[in-house]
């Protein structure tokens, strides 16, 4: 079985639940609960996803976003061009080198 089947093989398994938002209630606070076939219970819960104010990406994370979501429209070359640039935007003279390298 291929990863995307069993994927949507979960998803069809999948139960959500609303669960009504108070006021004063954290936006970002994700919890997560299984139920396993033999009903034991798995759950996680988080105040402050990563990527948020206090709790941010490291470098290295923020630079593999970066390639996975510019890998959609940028040959690699690009990316590894663009991202250089981006990483030492202090020293770059003309910007327009940065938009040629993301314009393809």
């Amino acid at each position: 079985m291929q990863i995307t089947e069993k994927v949507a093989c979960f998803i069809v398994h999948t139960k959500w639940e609303d669960i009504p938002i108070e006021p004063s209630y954290p936006i970002m606070m994700t919890t997560i609960k299984i139920t396993l076939k033999d009903n034991r219970i798995l759950s996680g819960h988080l105040e402050k996803p990563k990527g948020y104010p206090e709790n941010p990406l490291s470098h290295e994370q923020v630079a593999a976003k970066y390639k996975d979501c510019a890998r959609l429209v940028l040959p690699q070359s690009a990316i590894t061009q663009s991202l250089a640039l981006i990483e030492s935007l202090e020293e770059v003279k003309d910007i327009g080198q940065l938009m040629q390298a993301v314009s393809g």
